[in-house]
């Protein structure tokens, strides 16, 4: 079985829907869940959001074909999308809402007894929700390690489905930028360390840590390094 490391480096290497879908999966197993699903939501101001789903759930058909605006009754749903803090959810998450437990007996039916979801959220209304599957009921405790390498995971996942789930092309990228970010950007590229960076901006470095973070999901790359490089080729800094 693949550890949680390899299967994060995994997802940034997809390239294709099989291919993050098979990452995706990997990572739920050494995880220790059995499915997982990825849900792309991308909001218009003059049309319907849009949404894209992969996942590995027997029966996905059914789950797919779900009314998408039991979403705005969803406790999980809207969770993911207020807050960037992951959630785990089951029975009671459910069933301590009032009007939504017809809700959880679909997803149970599908084997989503319980499970953990987080949503990542990028500028242009576009958002990730990353959900991790069990067909047994979740302890309440006892999660901190694996959310913690969760919300990485969920980041690389997000980065790899700018392209492949979120169609991010890279005027999106360029106008999604902040004056900041292309600032720290043009730093990196001329070899500055983030400390130093940090200095220049006269910000705390663990803001600037975020601020570098950001910009390489915006950009679709796994580390600042790398979205300095595409920056340079963009010919934005």
């Amino acid at each position: 079985m693949p550890s949680l490391r390899s299967a994060r480096a995994s997802i940034l290497e997809a390239s294709s829907t099989d291919s993050f879908l098979a990452a995706l999966v990997s990572y739920a197993h050494a995880a220790g869940f059995g499915t997982a699903d990825a849900t792309a939501i991308i909001e218009h101001a003059d049309r319907p959001r849009e949404f894209a789903y992969i996942d590995n759930i027997p029966s996905s058909s059914e789950w797919q074909s779900l009314d998408p605006s039991l979403g705005a009754r969803c406790p999980v749903m809207q969770h993911c999308k207020r807050l960037g803090t992951p959630v785990v959810w089951g029975r009671r998450t459910y069933h301590d809402v009032a009007g939504v437990a017809d809700l959880y007996d679909v997803c149970s039916s599908l084997g989503l007894a319980s499970g953990v979801s987080v949503g990542v959220h990028l500028p242009r209304g576009r958002m990730l929700q990353v959900s991790l599957h069990s067909d047994q009921d979740l302890p309440v405790h006892g999660h901190h390690a694996i959310l913690h390498d969760f919300v990485q995971f969920a980041a690389s996942a997000t980065a790899a489905a700018s392209d492949l789930l979120l169609q991010m092309d890279d005027v999106d990228r360029i106008q999604d930028l902040t004056p900041v970010e292309l600032e720290l950007l043009r730093r990196v590229a001329a070899g500055q360390p983030l400390e130093r960076v940090a200095h220049h901006l006269s910000l705390a470095e663990s803001v600037t840590g975020e601020i570098a973070a950001m910009a390489s999901l915006t950009l679709g790359c796994s580390s600042v390094q790398a979205a300095s490089l595409r920056a340079l080729r963009l010919g934005i800094i």
